[in-house]
């Protein structure tokens, strides 16, 4: 997949192999089912009443779910918050799990109550 630029050079090589092994699990005959249905849902009138902090992350090389879906999104959830990260595909997480990790703590930092510090406190 990095060979023909389908995941960023900076792919967790072994969580990306953890993804990959898992889909050997995967139902075939449902996938594909859902793949032919995904145009049938459509959560678009939802969007405009979501009123909780939103973080919108995307990789600009997502060609599964283009960015453009993402900043639709953003400029429909008022108040949301995008992010568009260069080199990014639709392993993101695994590409670039700092910036994500960076991105989960901004948007928890935006829920009243919430602190940052604590909650690193509590985690280690």
């Amino acid at each position: 997949m990095m060979r023909v630029g389908l995941v960023s050079p900076t792919v967790d090589v072994e969580v990306f192999h953890a993804i990959a092994a898992g889909l050997g699990q995967v139902d075939w005959r449902i996938y594909s089912d859902l793949l032919t249905r995904l145009d049938e849902h459509d959560a678009e009138e939802v969007l405009a009443t979501i009123a909780v902090p939103v973080a919108i992350a995307t990789g600009d090389r997502d060609l599964i779910t283009p960015p453009a879906i993402a900043e639709h999104m953003h400029r429909v959830i008022r108040g949301s918050r995008l992010v568009v990260i260069e080199g990014g595909s639709h392993y993101t997480p695994v590409e670039y799990p700092a910036v994500l990790v960076d991105e989960l703590g901004r948007l928890l930092d935006r829920v009243p109550g919430w602190e940052r510090t604590r909650a690193r406190a509590v985690a280690t």
